[in-house]
């Protein structure tokens, strides 16, 4: 069914602006997204009248509170078809989520002189914290290269992996819009004895997720790439990974009981949510998911589950808005819902497309600094 491009302009309040004397027109999707009505609503109404603590108080707005958050979780889980809501677990963002998988799975698994493949076209989040563990343990990294058209060269993958504990790739490049075969690139991992793990930033807000079909053990992304706020993210993994993965920051909510002796870890996906967790972004994670669900567009799936066409224009007469450190990237493909415009002409999403760039959208916060070395 074809996207109804003036139905989604006024779910968008931002675009309701003239800049110049003209219409917004918003291209910087890959680096941030706008946010819907129905988002902003649904945090306005929590914060207005229910905000309250979770978890952890027996009073009306705390239990409230504590179904919208759970709530969230359930949405984001149907949303990637996750086996089970527990395996669900809110991050900072998709930067924190791949840190925490480096920090705790990583930690407890990776030792000197093991392999971790990555590709050239990673987002920095996917590279960095990989760095510090080769400072810090000594584990080697493997890189899978680039074809002259920006596709994966996989000519030489067999070696690559060989002997390797862990594949993190992108499902979808933040720079180039290539769009990898992530579930061949997964069974590939598998069949040398890796873990896969992808990073769905780019993927998830464009096109539908099926952890079960793509066969990933870990997916990371972030709420403010698919219409909703900043300030949380999501780590997907199967749950016999998560019950053997150590915590990865200590304090309350994340302890079931505390002793002069020690502590015993909640259970799943507590273990992993230290502290006060970002109720209202969570709430508005899940308004988003729902707005997202709701979204009619153009969409069709290949056989790995990632191969949309989405459809969108751009109108000569428009001003275009951008960010400082993003204002040469001309994106002509990672553009959700809520960058579609005014008809003049269209462009067609594609794994190949025109981009010109002189530099990457800006990369997320890092998580704290924490050492793992033996």
């Amino acid at each position: 069914m074809a996207l109804d491009v003036a139905r989604v302009r006024k779910d968008f309040p931002v675009l309701e602006r003239h800049i110049n004397g003209k219409p917004l027109v918003y291209l910087d999707s890959a680096n941030t997204s706008q946010k819907p009505h129905a988002v902003i609503d649904a945090m306005t109404e929590f914060l207005q009248n229910g905000y309250a603590p979770i978890n952890r108080s027996a009073y009306t707005l705390a239990a409230e509170a504590t179904e919208l958050f759970e709530g969230a979780r359930s949405s984001v889980a149907r949303f990637i078809n996750a086996p089970h809501d527990h395996e669900i677990v809110f991050t900072r963002n998709a930067t924190e989520a791949i840190n925490l998988i480096a920090y705790s799975w990583g930690c407890a698994n990776l030792n000197k002189g093991d392999v971790v493949v990555l590709t050239h076209m990673e987002h920095h989040a996917n590279i960095v914290p990989w760095h510090m563990l080769v400072q810090e343990r000594g584990i080697e990294i493997r890189w899978v290269p680039l074809t002259a058209d920006g596709q994966l060269d996989l000519s030489n993958i067999d070696s690559l992996l060989t002997g390797a504990k862990l594949f993190a790739f992108t499902a979808m490049s933040n720079v180039l819009g290539t769009i990898t075969p992530v579930a061949e690139l997964c069974a590939k991992a598998h069949q040398h004895g890796a873990l896969a793990l992808v990073d769905g930033c780019q993927s998830v807000p464009h096109m539908p997720t099926d952890v079960a079909s793509i066969g990933a053990d870990f997916l990371a992304f972030s709420s403010h790439k698919m219409c909703g706020p900043s300030g949380i993210g999501v780590l997907w993994a199967h749950e016999k990974l998560l019950d053997a993965m150590p915590p990865f920051i200590g304090g309350g909510n994340m302890i079931s009981d505390v002793r002069l002796d020690g502590f015993t870890c909640a259970e799943l996906p507590y273990k992993f949510e230290a502290g006060t967790p970002p109720i209202t972004e969570a709430i508005g994670l899940g308004a988003a998911v729902n707005y997202l669900n709701g979204m009619e567009c153009t969409t069709c799936a290949s056989t790995n589950g990632l191969s949309p066409k989405l459809h969108f224009t751009h109108s000569p007469s428009a001003s275009v808005m951008t960010s400082s450190s993003t204002a040469h990237k001309m994106l002509m493909c990672e553009v959700p819902p809520s960058a579609l415009l005014s008809a003049t002409c269209t462009h067609t999403m594609s794994a190949k497309c025109s981009i010109s760039t002189t530099s990457a959208s800006a990369p997320d916060t890092i998580a704290p600094s924490r050492s793992c070395a033996s």
